[in-house]
């Protein structure tokens, strides 16, 4: 019997195994490599056909034509860095590295041509901003200097303006400001446990301000965002953090693990295996189906794609975690000009299909990226470009999950299986 695939459902093969996207209900079903090769080869038997029908995954009938959608490459996110070279805490693992000797020296935008590139960004499509440094909060040599470029981005149309800051400088009444003009707030807190967060930030009593500030914000209504950044220094009390922020009732997610990017270069502050097994890898195929997302990961970068980052002297990256690949600085072009450069198309248009293993991989198209880790941990010319996620435990020649992570040995990528006190 003839069977289809319905519309809004999508077949991908990897080296082995397959998977069916279904993009209605944003469910991904994954086959073994006998399924896959009935359904690509279109010779389904009975029983596989009666369980995909029930599912809604297979038909008898004439395939529906496909509703047209464009493969999108819209902005949506920019980081405004505008303190890249100042911050009043000195963060054992900042991704910057050393940003007062590394940058200071570079000429800094005035306030006007910030306001230019705001106005600039929002007429690309983008809606959604961050501000961020360094410590925004030091901008302008005023405690709410952030706050009148967040205005402005507001005046502007955007949607969602929000600032990440260490907090420390938050008093009563820029916490009022702050929620007069709807700005959400992001920070890190690194332990519940004072001591622990002052060693990581290097201040005594800045874990004391930064929950204090958070708290403050919370009262009057503030969307407060929480980050955890998992390293040796804070592991053993992770958990009890992760507590004390449900607690507190902010928004937070799953730990994220040091990158070795700047200072979290630093063998040291590696979190334990552990840690990192449990905090930090993709051990199962926990994904989406978007049939916008899956159109546009076909041609475009699914990060980096629709973001960017300006620093203080202009310059522009693909990302905050990188300072690799700068697309060009505002004083040379327009954010749109410098965007629509060689350099920018051909780090916007890196696909999972030009990564190794990840081509090979059925959910290359469903799956998330990161090539600032990839570039960091691989440490090789080409890894931003065409290295896979290190944090990734699947096999796709294998078909197999959670049991190692992709190395680079003599040159070359290589399935490590973790040693067995890493899965306990």
């Amino acid at each position: 019997m003839d069977y289809k695939i319905p519309s809004g459902v999508y077949f991908f093969q990897g080296a082995r195994n397959s998977v069916l996207c279904d993009t209605r209900n944003g469910k991904v079903y994954s086959l073994n490599s006998v399924s896959s090769k009935q359904i690509r080869e279109s010779q389904v038997d009975s029983e596989l056909a009666r369980m995909l029908i029930q599912l809604d995954l297979l038909c008898i009938e004439k395939k529906e034509e496909e509703e047209k959608l464009v493969k999108s490459s819209e902005l949506e996110f920019a980081w405004f860095e505008v303190t890249t070279s100042s911050c009043n805490l000195r963060c054992r693992h900042c991704y910057l590295g050393n940003p007062v000797n590394s940058f200071s020296k570079k000429r800094k935008m005035p306030q006007e041509q910030w306001r230019e590139i705001i106005a600039q960004t929002y007429s690309l499509g983008v809606r959604s901003c961050q501000f961020i440094g360094g410590e925004p909060l030091l901008y302008n040599h005023r405690v709410d200097g952030v706050l009148d470029l967040c205005d402005y981005a507001c005046e502007c149309g955007y949607k969602r303006v929000e600032i990440f800051s260490n907090l420390q400088l938050v008093t009563k009444e820029l916490a009022q400001r702050i929620k007069s003009q709807r700005i959400r707030v992001a920070t890190s807190l690194y332990s519940v446990v004072p001591f622990v967060h002052d060693s990581i930030t290097g201040h005594t009593g800045s874990q004391e301000k930064t929950v204090s500030a958070i708290r403050l914000l919370k009262e009057l209504g503030v969307d407060v965002r929480v980050e955890i950044v998992l390293m040796s220094l804070n592991q053993d009390t992770v958990e009890e953090t992760i507590s004390f922020l449900e607690q507190l009732g902010v928004r937070h997610r799953t730990p994220d693990p040091i990158r070795p990017t700047g200072f979290g270069s630093d063998e040291f502050l590696l979190p334990d295996e552990k840690y990192l097994y449990r905090y930090g890898l993709m051990l199962e195929p926990n994904f989406y189906a978007s049939k916008r997302r899956i159109l546009r990961n076909q041609d475009y970068n699914n990060c980096l794609a629709n973001k960017f980052v300006v620093t203080e002297n202009g310059d522009i990256f693909p990302c905050v975690f990188t300072r690799r690949n700068a697309y060009g600085n505002v004083r040379q072009g327009s954010v749109s000009e410098i965007l629509n450069g060689v350099g920018a198309r051909k780090v916007r248009k890196i696909t999972k299909d030009s990564i190794l293993v990840c081509q090979d991989c059925e959910y290359r198209y469903v799956c998330s990226d990161c090539r600032p880790l990839a570039a960091d941990t691989y440490q090789t010319e080409d890894a931003f470009s065409c290295y896979p996620n290190p944090r990734c435990t699947y096999n796709p020649y294998t078909g197999v999950w959670g049991k190692g992570i992709w190395v680079q040995k003599n040159s070359k990528l290589e399935y490590e299986p973790f040693p067995s006190s890493s899965e306990s």
